[in-house]
């Protein structure tokens, strides 16, 4: 099964409806003899303040949610290896995390977005510089281009084993350091840009893409909804969400607004697209020399657009 087929599974719990309806007794049966399956695992993320002048101490910088969610389980600021060490809840699903760090002393302020798909298992450390204003990462891209999932158990095992490399992921470059402590992703150059979220109407290879852009997309969205809601007469608000373009062009969405109908049905309809163009990277071995990744794009439905 697709990792992203396993995502939908895991974030919407169409299994255990399944499981409800055709094996009613079967479930229980599993409910009483099997522990509960959660989404539990946390992501860290290292802030390094190398880059600094006057930093006494780690707790001259206040960490707080961006959001009315809390997503922060922890923030160790009590050593002295100049960083921040932040946990944050991955979740299950088709994510995204917003950290504020503020430098008490000069106001200094930083905005950090983290987007990737949160499962029940270890996920690298993301490790950036302290810098102001906002910047994005796409963990989801740099931990597929990097191939990083395939070394987090086994370097934990590994303990003679140390190395890094760097690694082009289109539009950024991935320092990967792999030790006995696990697998650790340091976007370069340092949060350029060039590692956040995609747009729906790129072109660029390096980007996953919608053909016919924003229009076609809504469009097609519109189609779908009303396949499932034949009364559908548009969108009311403006919807805003992210969503992971896999390697083979599959769509998994989540739409910030509250969960109701209208954004549950819209969610559905984004998934069922099949025209999306994955991201890829230059890869010799792969056929016409790029190799198709998982990403993740920023989409808009708006009810302005014909």
């Amino acid at each position: 099964m697709q990792f992203v087929d396993r995502l939908n599974l895991c974030r919407h719990g169409l299994y255990r409806c399944m499981m409800l309806r055709t094996f009613p007794f079967l479930l229980l049966l599993v409910a009483i003899r099997a522990p509960a399956q959660c989404c539990c695992s946390d992501i860290e993320v290292q802030v390094t303040l190398d880059t600094l002048a006057g930093v006494g101490s780690e707790r001259e910088f206040n960490v707080a949610h961006s959001d009315q969610f809390h997503w922060i389980v922890q923030a160790d600021q009590d050593s002295t290896d100049r960083r921040l060490s932040i946990r944050l809840d991955a979740g299950c699903g088709v994510a995204e995390r917003r950290v504020t760090i503020t430098r008490r002393s000069t106001g200094e302020c930083m905005e950090l977005i983290v987007l990737f798909i949160g499962f029940d298992g270890g996920h690298p450390v993301l490790r950036v510089p302290f810098r102001s204003g906002t910047h994005e990462v796409d963990y989801e891209r740099l931990i597929d281009c990097t191939g990083a999932n395939e070394y987090v158990n086994s370097a934990i095992r590994d303990t003679l084993t140390s190395w890094s490399t760097v690694v082009a992921c289109g539009p950024c470059q991935v320092l990967m350091k792999v030790d006995s402590n696990g697998v650790v992703l340091e976007p370069l150059p340092q949060l350029s840009g060039g590692c956040a979220a995609g747009r729906v109407g790129s072109i660029d290879p390096n980007e996953a893409g919608f053909p016919g852009g924003q229009p076609a997309l809504q469009q097609e969205v519109e189609r779908l909804y009303r396949l499932r809601r034949p009364t559908f007469q548009g969108f009311p608000n403006t919807l805003t969400g992210i969503g992971v373009v896999s390697d083979q062009g599959s769509f998994s969405a989540r739409i910030r607004q509250q969960q109701i109908d209208l954004v549950y049905n819209a969610e559905r309809a984004l998934e069922d697209l099949t025209s999306w163009r994955p991201a890829s990277v230059l890869h010799s071995a792969a056929p016409n020399d790029r190799r198709p990744i998982r990403s993740i794009v920023r989409l808009t439905l708006d009810p302005s657009v014909p």
